[in-house]
Protein backbone atom coordinates (compact mmCIF):
# COMPACT_ATOMS: atom_id res chain seq x y z
CA UNK A 1 0.00 0.00 0.00
CA UNK A 2 1.10 3.59 -0.44
CA UNK A 3 3.19 5.46 2.12
CA UNK A 4 0.50 8.00 2.95
CA UNK A 5 -3.16 8.69 2.44
CA UNK A 6 -4.77 12.12 2.24
CA UNK A 7 -5.56 12.09 5.96
CA UNK A 8 -1.93 11.43 6.87
CA UNK A 9 -0.76 14.07 4.40
CA UNK A 10 -3.00 16.70 6.03
CA UNK A 11 -1.52 15.77 9.42
CA UNK A 12 2.01 16.09 8.04
CA UNK A 13 1.25 19.52 6.60
CA UNK A 14 -0.34 20.64 9.87
CA UNK A 15 2.81 19.55 11.70
CA UNK A 16 4.71 22.06 9.56
CA UNK A 17 2.32 24.74 10.84
CA UNK A 18 2.98 23.77 14.45
CA UNK A 19 6.74 23.94 13.86
CA UNK A 20 6.46 27.34 12.16
CA UNK A 21 4.35 28.68 15.04
CA UNK A 22 6.85 27.38 17.61
CA UNK A 23 9.81 28.85 15.70
CA UNK A 24 8.17 32.28 15.52
CA UNK A 25 7.24 32.15 19.20
CA UNK A 26 10.77 31.14 20.17
CA UNK A 27 12.21 34.03 18.15
CA UNK A 28 9.85 36.48 19.85
CA UNK A 29 10.79 35.21 23.30
CA UNK A 30 14.50 35.54 22.47
CA UNK A 31 13.90 39.13 21.42
CA UNK A 32 12.00 39.87 24.64
CA UNK A 33 15.08 38.89 26.62
CA UNK A 34 16.68 42.08 25.31
CA UNK A 35 15.72 45.03 27.50
CA UNK A 36 15.74 47.47 24.60
CA UNK A 37 13.36 45.42 22.49
CA UNK A 38 11.15 44.62 25.49
CA UNK A 39 10.58 48.30 26.21
CA UNK A 40 10.06 49.16 22.52
CA UNK A 41 7.63 46.27 22.12
CA UNK A 42 5.59 47.26 25.17
CA UNK A 43 5.50 50.89 23.97
CA UNK A 44 4.31 49.78 20.52
CA UNK A 45 1.59 47.54 21.99
CA UNK A 46 0.40 50.40 24.24
CA UNK A 47 0.35 52.81 21.28
CA UNK A 48 -1.60 50.30 19.20
CA UNK A 49 -4.29 49.99 21.86
CA UNK A 50 -4.45 53.77 22.36
CA UNK A 51 -4.71 54.34 18.60
CA UNK A 52 -7.61 51.87 18.41
CA UNK A 53 -9.64 53.94 20.89
CA UNK A 54 -8.56 57.34 19.57
CA UNK A 55 -6.09 58.18 22.33
CA UNK A 56 -3.01 58.13 20.10
CA UNK A 57 -2.22 59.97 16.88
CA UNK A 58 -1.13 58.07 13.77
CA UNK A 59 2.33 59.61 13.82
CA UNK A 60 2.90 58.48 17.42
CA UNK A 61 1.97 54.93 16.46
CA UNK A 62 4.36 55.09 13.51
CA UNK A 63 7.16 56.33 15.78
CA UNK A 64 6.56 53.44 18.19
CA UNK A 65 6.57 50.98 15.28
CA UNK A 66 9.88 52.36 13.96
CA UNK A 67 11.44 52.19 17.42
CA UNK A 68 10.41 48.53 17.71
CA UNK A 69 11.86 47.78 14.26
CA UNK A 70 15.12 49.51 15.20
CA UNK A 71 15.35 47.46 18.39
CA UNK A 72 14.85 44.28 16.38
CA UNK A 73 17.50 45.32 13.86
CA UNK A 74 20.05 45.73 16.67
CA UNK A 75 19.42 42.05 17.43
CA UNK A 76 19.95 41.12 13.78
CA UNK A 77 16.25 40.36 13.38
CA UNK A 78 13.27 41.67 11.44
CA UNK A 79 9.52 41.48 11.91
CA UNK A 80 9.49 38.49 9.55
CA UNK A 81 11.41 36.48 12.15
CA UNK A 82 8.51 36.90 14.58
CA UNK A 83 5.84 35.76 12.10
CA UNK A 84 5.24 32.04 11.37
CA UNK A 85 6.77 31.15 7.99
CA UNK A 86 4.04 28.97 6.52
CA UNK A 87 5.03 27.16 3.32
CA UNK A 88 1.57 27.01 1.75
CA UNK A 89 -0.01 30.38 1.06
CA UNK A 90 -3.36 28.79 0.31
CA UNK A 91 -4.04 27.07 3.64
CA UNK A 92 -1.27 28.48 5.87
CA UNK A 93 -0.11 24.91 6.47
CA UNK A 94 -3.38 23.66 7.90
CA UNK A 95 -3.54 21.11 5.07
CA UNK A 96 -7.21 21.91 4.50
CA UNK A 97 -8.87 24.39 2.14
CA UNK A 98 -12.63 24.85 1.84
CA UNK A 99 -13.27 21.65 3.77
CA UNK A 100 -11.08 19.46 1.54
CA UNK A 101 -7.39 18.53 1.50
CA UNK A 102 -5.38 21.50 0.25
CA UNK A 103 -3.24 21.15 -2.87
CA UNK A 104 -0.14 21.05 -0.66
CA UNK A 105 -1.45 17.91 1.09
CA UNK A 106 -2.46 16.32 -2.22
CA UNK A 107 0.99 17.06 -3.64
CA UNK A 108 2.73 15.59 -0.58
CA UNK A 109 0.65 12.42 -0.88
CA UNK A 110 1.32 12.02 -4.59
CA UNK A 111 5.06 12.51 -4.10
CA UNK A 112 5.01 9.71 -1.51
CA UNK A 113 3.63 7.07 -3.86
CA UNK A 114 5.84 4.04 -4.46
CA UNK A 115 4.52 3.47 -7.96
CA UNK A 116 3.88 7.07 -8.90
CA UNK A 117 6.86 7.68 -11.14
CA UNK A 118 7.55 4.67 -13.36
CA UNK A 119 8.79 6.58 -16.40
CA UNK A 120 12.53 7.47 -16.45
CA UNK A 121 13.12 11.21 -16.08
CA UNK A 122 15.27 12.99 -18.65
CA UNK A 123 16.28 16.62 -18.98
CA UNK A 124 15.38 18.22 -22.31
CA UNK A 125 18.93 19.58 -22.52
CA UNK A 126 20.34 16.04 -22.51
CA UNK A 127 18.42 15.06 -25.67
CA UNK A 128 19.62 15.44 -29.24
CA UNK A 129 16.32 14.91 -31.05
CA UNK A 130 16.18 12.87 -34.23
CA UNK A 131 14.55 14.19 -37.38
CA UNK A 132 11.38 12.26 -36.50
CA UNK A 133 11.29 13.76 -32.99
CA UNK A 134 12.35 17.32 -33.77
CA UNK A 135 8.98 19.05 -34.22
CA UNK A 136 7.32 17.27 -31.30
CA UNK A 137 10.41 17.83 -29.13
CA UNK A 138 10.06 21.61 -29.54
CA UNK A 139 6.34 21.59 -28.88
CA UNK A 140 6.69 19.45 -25.74
CA UNK A 141 9.54 21.59 -24.41
CA UNK A 142 7.38 24.71 -24.82
CA UNK A 143 4.44 22.86 -23.25
CA UNK A 144 6.50 21.94 -20.18
CA UNK A 145 7.88 25.48 -19.82
CA UNK A 146 4.37 26.97 -19.91
CA UNK A 147 2.69 24.27 -17.82
CA UNK A 148 -0.09 24.43 -16.70
CA UNK A 149 -0.98 27.48 -18.81
CA UNK A 150 -1.04 25.59 -22.10
CA UNK A 151 -3.41 25.62 -25.07
CA UNK A 152 -3.76 21.83 -24.93
CA UNK A 153 -4.32 19.68 -21.86
CA UNK A 154 -4.19 16.21 -23.47
CA UNK A 155 -1.15 15.00 -25.38
CA UNK A 156 -1.11 11.71 -27.28
CA UNK A 157 2.20 10.50 -28.71
CA UNK A 158 1.88 7.68 -31.23
CA UNK A 159 4.57 5.80 -33.13
CA UNK A 160 6.39 2.52 -33.42
CA UNK A 161 8.47 0.83 -30.73
CA UNK A 162 11.69 2.58 -29.77
CA UNK A 163 11.13 5.91 -31.54
CA UNK A 164 11.47 7.91 -28.30
CA UNK A 165 7.91 8.39 -27.03
CA UNK A 166 8.73 7.35 -23.46
CA UNK A 167 11.91 9.41 -23.49
CA UNK A 168 9.98 12.55 -24.50
CA UNK A 169 7.32 11.84 -21.86
CA UNK A 170 10.12 11.57 -19.29
CA UNK A 171 11.46 14.96 -20.40
CA UNK A 172 8.05 16.55 -19.88
CA UNK A 173 7.70 14.89 -16.46
CA UNK A 174 11.16 16.06 -15.39
CA UNK A 175 10.51 19.68 -16.45
CA UNK A 176 7.07 19.82 -14.82
CA UNK A 177 8.36 18.35 -11.55
CA UNK A 178 11.22 20.86 -11.48
CA UNK A 179 8.64 23.64 -11.75
CA UNK A 180 6.96 22.39 -8.57
CA UNK A 181 3.99 20.48 -10.00
CA UNK A 182 3.00 16.92 -9.19
CA UNK A 183 3.33 14.16 -11.76
CA UNK A 184 2.12 10.58 -11.79
CA UNK A 185 3.84 8.64 -14.55
CA UNK A 186 3.03 4.96 -14.92
CA UNK A 187 3.00 2.25 -17.52
CA UNK A 188 -0.35 1.13 -18.88
CA UNK A 189 0.20 -2.11 -16.97
CA UNK A 190 0.75 -0.15 -13.75
CA UNK A 191 -2.37 1.90 -14.39
CA UNK A 192 -4.55 -1.18 -14.89
CA UNK A 193 -3.00 -2.84 -11.85
CA UNK A 194 -3.82 0.20 -9.70
CA UNK A 195 -7.37 0.41 -11.03
CA UNK A 196 -7.85 -3.33 -10.49
CA UNK A 197 -6.76 -2.92 -6.87
CA UNK A 198 -9.18 -0.01 -6.49
CA UNK A 199 -12.00 -2.06 -8.05
CA UNK A 200 -11.48 -4.97 -5.67
CA UNK A 201 -10.58 -3.06 -2.48
CA UNK A 202 -13.19 -2.00 0.04
CA UNK A 203 -11.19 -0.79 3.05
CA UNK A 204 -10.59 2.76 4.26
CA UNK A 205 -7.57 3.24 2.00
CA UNK A 206 -9.45 2.46 -1.23
CA UNK A 207 -9.59 6.06 -2.40
CA UNK A 208 -5.83 6.37 -1.98
CA UNK A 209 -5.58 4.30 -5.17
CA UNK A 210 -7.85 6.42 -7.38
CA UNK A 211 -7.65 9.95 -5.96
CA UNK A 212 -4.04 10.73 -6.89
CA UNK A 213 -4.64 9.57 -10.46
CA UNK A 214 -7.44 12.12 -10.70
CA UNK A 215 -5.78 14.88 -8.66
CA UNK A 216 -2.15 15.02 -9.86
CA UNK A 217 -1.23 18.01 -11.99
CA UNK A 218 0.04 15.80 -14.83
CA UNK A 219 -0.82 12.15 -15.42
CA UNK A 220 1.35 10.15 -17.82
CA UNK A 221 0.27 6.71 -19.04
CA UNK A 222 3.07 5.10 -21.01
CA UNK A 223 2.67 2.40 -23.66
CA UNK A 224 -1.13 2.35 -23.70
CA UNK A 225 -2.31 -0.72 -25.57
CA UNK A 226 0.14 -3.20 -24.07
CA UNK A 227 -1.88 -3.82 -20.91
CA UNK A 228 -4.36 -6.64 -20.34
CA UNK A 229 -8.02 -5.85 -20.93
CA UNK A 230 -9.63 -6.83 -17.64
CA UNK A 231 -13.40 -7.05 -17.46
CA UNK A 232 -15.02 -4.05 -15.76
CA UNK A 233 -11.60 -2.45 -15.20
CA UNK A 234 -9.44 -1.54 -18.19
CA UNK A 235 -11.92 0.16 -20.49
CA UNK A 236 -14.16 1.51 -17.75
CA UNK A 237 -11.47 3.13 -15.62
CA UNK A 238 -9.50 4.50 -18.54
CA UNK A 239 -12.66 6.28 -19.68
CA UNK A 240 -13.43 7.45 -16.14
CA UNK A 241 -9.95 8.88 -15.59
CA UNK A 242 -9.66 10.54 -19.00
CA UNK A 243 -13.15 12.01 -18.76
CA UNK A 244 -12.79 13.24 -15.16
CA UNK A 245 -9.41 14.82 -15.80
CA UNK A 246 -10.65 16.45 -19.00
CA UNK A 247 -13.70 17.84 -17.20
CA UNK A 248 -11.62 19.24 -14.34
CA UNK A 249 -9.03 20.82 -16.63
CA UNK A 250 -6.20 18.49 -15.62
CA UNK A 251 -3.31 17.57 -17.91
CA UNK A 252 -2.79 14.07 -19.32
CA UNK A 253 -0.05 12.66 -21.56
CA UNK A 254 -0.32 9.25 -23.22
CA UNK A 255 2.17 7.31 -25.30
CA UNK A 256 1.10 4.38 -27.46
CA UNK A 257 2.17 2.20 -30.36
CA UNK A 258 -1.42 2.18 -31.57
CA UNK A 259 -2.90 4.44 -34.22
CA UNK A 260 -5.95 6.60 -33.57
CA UNK A 261 -8.17 4.04 -35.29
CA UNK A 262 -6.66 1.20 -33.29
CA UNK A 263 -7.16 3.11 -30.05
CA UNK A 264 -10.83 3.64 -30.89
CA UNK A 265 -11.27 -0.04 -31.73
CA UNK A 266 -9.62 -1.14 -28.48
CA UNK A 267 -11.09 1.40 -26.03
CA UNK A 268 -14.28 2.54 -27.70
CA UNK A 269 -15.57 5.69 -29.35
CA UNK A 270 -16.33 7.52 -26.07
CA UNK A 271 -12.75 7.29 -24.83
CA UNK A 272 -11.24 8.03 -28.24
CA UNK A 273 -13.43 11.11 -28.72
CA UNK A 274 -12.19 12.56 -25.44
CA UNK A 275 -8.57 11.70 -26.12
CA UNK A 276 -8.61 13.31 -29.56
CA UNK A 277 -10.87 16.29 -28.89
CA UNK A 278 -9.05 18.91 -30.99
CA UNK A 279 -10.06 21.72 -28.65
CA UNK A 280 -7.86 20.29 -25.87
CA UNK A 281 -5.69 17.61 -27.51
CA UNK A 282 -2.34 17.70 -29.27
CA UNK A 283 -1.68 14.40 -31.06
CA UNK A 284 1.69 13.71 -32.68
CA UNK A 285 3.06 10.74 -34.58
CA UNK A 286 6.76 10.17 -34.05
CA UNK A 287 8.55 8.38 -36.85
CA UNK A 288 11.98 6.79 -37.04
CA UNK A 289 13.93 3.63 -36.37
CA UNK A 290 13.85 1.63 -33.16
CA UNK A 291 16.58 3.36 -31.16
CA UNK A 292 16.75 0.53 -28.65
CA UNK A 293 17.73 -1.93 -31.37
CA UNK A 294 20.34 0.52 -32.59
CA UNK A 295 21.70 0.80 -29.06
CA UNK A 296 20.91 4.50 -28.73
Amino acid sequence: MDILNYRDAVKAINLKRVRADLAARAAYERALNDDGFYKADMAYRSATLDFAVGKCAKNKLSEAERARADALAKLGMTEADLVPAYECRLCNDTGVLNGAPCKCAVDLFIRSLKDGLSVPLRDFSSIDPTAGQLKTFGILKSYAERFPDTNKRIIVLTGGAGVGKTMLAGCVADAVIKRGYTVMAMTAFGFVNRMSRYHTTFDADRNALLNPVLDCDLLIIDDLGTEAVLRNVTLEYLYLVINERKSSGKHTLITTNLSMDELETRYGERTASRLFDKSVCYAAHISGDDMRRKGV
